[in-house]
């Protein structure tokens, strides 16, 4: 801020240095927008590998996944307890494991462009719910 004793010149510098130098406001919002979508993708990266292994993993054990009714009842059994502690199970049972059964190898699975889109929106809408995080 200037003084009333200020002279022109003194005006002319002081703007001259104010207009020069970007503002910070201006600069953040492409640098959140960058760090955001690179974490978007290394973690739909990270998640896509998980898929891929589990797939094959059902490749070769030759398991269907379940069917879209068996879903439902679950999701419908689910949805009464109104408490994330209801859901929580003392033991989870997991299938055997045979090493001879490892007969799909994990990179040779593709997954579908359906999927990998799902998967980057799903990554995408968990991480705009993380106020602040990329500013």
């Amino acid at each position: 801020m200037l003084s009333s004793t200020g002279s022109d010149e003194d005006s002319v510098t002081a703007e001259a240095t104010t207009t020069l130098a970007p503002p910070a406001a201006a600069v953040a919002p492409k640098a959140s927008v960058d760090k955001y979508n690179r974490l978007v993708a290394w973690n739909c990266d990270i998640l896509t590998k998980l898929l891929t292994q589990i797939v094959a993993r059902r490749q070769s054990r030759n398991s269907e996944p379940d069917s879209p009714a068996e879903i439902r009842a679950v999701e419908e059994q689910y949805q009464s307890n109104r408490y994330v502690l209801s859901e929580v199970q003392e033991i989870v049972r997991l299938p055997k494991f045979e090493a001879e059964s490892q007969k799909v190898d994990p990179w040779s699975v593709q997954l579908s462009e359906d999927v990998l889109r799902q998967l980057k929106d799903y990554v995408s809408t968990l991480a705009a719910m993380y106020r602040g995080m990329f500013l």
